[in-house]
This record gives structure tokens, sequence and C-alpha cells, in this order.
């Protein structure tokens, strides 16, 4: 991670859902699309992510821009 300059914001399966089931959450800083897909792709991470898959359940990876609000 520290290679693609990623920066973890939230992480840990303490959250209180205010709404429906919660799922353990990480939320990771990129400081660009970019940098996620070479994150993602990364010979590196392959064997994480194939963990990752084994032991979680309802995973999901979603890339999306930082918000900036309007004005």
């Amino acid at each position: 991670m520290r290679r693609h300059d990623a920066q973890i914001l939230v992480a840990g399966s303490d959250q209180q859902a205010a709404e429906g089931e919660p799922p353990n959450t990480v939320a990771i800083r990129f400081p660009d699309t970019e940098a996620v897909w070479g994150f993602l792709n990364d010979p590196g991470y392959q064997p994480v992510k194939e963990i990752r898959h084994r032991v979680t359940t309802r995973g999901q990876i979603v890339v999306a821009p930082e918000f900036t609000p309007a004005g």
C-alpha cells in the first residue's frame, strides 16, 4: 500500500448500523484512480486478495473519486 501512496481512513468491524446489517468496512484513500488500479493489479497484492476472498463474505470494492462539494 505504501508503494501506491494509500492511506487507510476507516478499518474495523465495530461499526454500528443506522440501517441494515453493517459490513466490515475499510475505506482507503489513494492519490488518484491510477494509483488504485495500480494497487489492485499489483502482483504483490494478489496473494492478499486471494486470502481476502476466502475469509470474507459480501465483499466488494468500489472505486470512486473524492467527493468535492459544489460551489
